[in-house]
């Protein structure tokens, strides 16, 4: 209470919970936003290389079946190295990622930046825009583009043994553990418009990355493989295209595996009007301060969590360090 009171007198005490829920509830989300966003600007920046993971998460309990309002699901943009959200857009369902993607690039500066997104980010309008912002991307490539893929899977089958073992189109990489034995390569190589002449309708694709992956376990002695196709606007370097493609998911690993651990996102039965999305921009502010926070290493975010909860003067030390 006397820390809180640094900010704000409380002459008649700290605020029910029921109020704080109401102050939630009727904040507008696109001000609010803009209020995180600043901070995130003073903080941190987006320098050349960054990688900017873009993804959807729903909230699974925030769905109010009373009021017919779906679960929240929200977009977010992820800055892989410096490990803060850069922005959230809020959709109505998976499917409308395509239109939430463009803005949430809007709300960024990205010149420079590396945008990352799975294969539903593969739409004409969205390599165009990033490109237009000077940055550059790798995204996933499915049959939801079906030409595309298609010339891409036969202009890879057809040119990958010539790659195999050339470094600049190539790498392999073989790892073992917990019974099983991974291999995966990487090939990076230029678009030839002869073999994928879809291409031709995408701005700034001049590159595709395939990565295969070859897993064999040992208990059952079975192998299984895959083999996934990336776009992106880079130059061929498949050991820089390797670390792009896996430090996209640390916006699963990082963000929301971290809230959902950590802040107990996927159990939060927060559901009333705007308090929802901006509730979940708290956590992702809250989140960020703790994982750059190296004073208390070796414990966990919850830990650190409750340091602060007990330890005003670690209290004051995270704030000091988010302003």
């Amino acid at each position: 209470m006397a820390w809180l009171r640094k900010f704000f007198p409380y002459e008649n005490g700290l605020p029910s919970h029921d109020t704080v829920g109401r102050v939630f509830s009727l904040l507008n989300p696109q001000k609010f936003q803009e209020c995180f966003l600043t901070w995130v600007k003073y903080i941190s920046s987006i320098t050349d290389g960054e990688i900017i993971a873009i993804d959807g998460k729903k909230s699974c309990a925030s769905k109010n079946s009373f009021a017919g309002t779906p679960p929240l699901y929200l977009v977010n943009a992820w800055a892989v190295k410096n490990g803060i959200s850069f922005g959230q857009i809020k959709v109505n369902d998976k499917s409308n990622e395509i239109t939430a993607i463009p803005e949430i690039l809007d709300l960024m500066d990205i010149k420079g930046a590396i945008i990352t997104i799975d294969a539903i980010g593969a739409q004409k309008n969205i390599t165009e825009k990033i490109t237009e912002k000077k940055a550059d991307f790798v995204i996933g490539l499915k049959g939801n583009q079906p030409n595309l893929h298609a010339e891409t899977v036969s202009f890879f089958e057809s040119k990958k043994l010539e790659m195999i073992g050339k470094e600049s189109f190539h790498v392999e990489n073989v790892d073992s553990g917990h019974g099983r034995v991974e291999t995966r390569s990487c090939y990076h190589f230029p678009i030839d418009p002869k073999w994928i002449p879809s291409v031709s309708d995408w701005k700034g694709v001049s590159s595709i990355i395939a990565i295969e992956s070859e897993r064999y376990t040992k208990a059952d002695q079975s192998t299984a493989t895959e083999t996934r196709f990336y776009i992106s606007s880079l130059e061929p370097n498949p050991v820089k295209a390797q670390e792009i493609v896996r430090a996209h998911w640390s916006v699963e690993n990082q963000l929301h595996y971290s809230l959902d651990v950590s802040f107990d996102d996927d159990r939060s039965r927060i559901r009333k009007d705007h308090a929802p999305q901006n509730y979940n921009l708290v956590k992702k502010w809250a989140l960020s301060i703790l994982k750059k926070d190296k004073t208390k290493k070796g414990l966990s975010l919850k830990s650190k969590r409750m340091a602060a909860l007990v330890d005003t003067a670690y209290l004051q030390l995270l704030w000091s360090q988010g302003n």
